[in-house]
């Protein structure tokens, strides 16, 4: 099976209908060597799907930009928001960096935050959010 297909395969079955009515339309195909990515828009946010050496998976970008982050970064990034006056053990913060999204998760995901997703990427707080993102990744790496 080719990574277009599996990826194809994959949009189909966990993301078609969430996208359709989010209205994401498609808006590029690229294929490169071991990836192909798939990118999909609307007025307020960009969602690419990314095979990647066959490791499928979602990441968002504001419209006006080609910046793009991981899903999993993301939901780390609302995760830590929501519990941010709790005080975490080092084990329980350990957990939430290591937790990584499957595809059914990642389109509950984007469906669920879609609200919290348009705000962290909106011009006026697209700054912030790239910033804490940034460092999100730096501490997870």
């Amino acid at each position: 099976m080719s990574l277009l297909h599996e990826l194809e395969e994959a949009f189909h079955k966990y993301f078609q209908d969430i996208f359709s009515g989010l209205k994401l339309d498609r808006s590029e195909t690229y294929s490169s060597g071991p990836g192909v990515i798939l990118t999909f828009r609307n007025e307020n946010l960009k969602v690419r799907l990314v095979n990647e050496w066959g490791l499928l998976g979602t990441e968002i970008s504001a419209v006006q930009e080609e910046n793009y982050f991981h899903t999993d970064l993301i939901n780390l990034l609302l995760n830590l928001e929501e519990i941010k006056n709790l005080n975490l053990g080092q084990f329980a913060r350990m957990q939430l960096f290591a937790k990584r999204l499957d595809l059914k998760e990642q389109a509950k995901f984007i469906y669920d935050h879609w609200t919290n997703l348009v705000l962290l990427f909106d011009p006026q707080n697209l700054d912030a959010t790239k910033e804490k993102l940034a460092n999100l990744g730096w501490e997870r790496a």
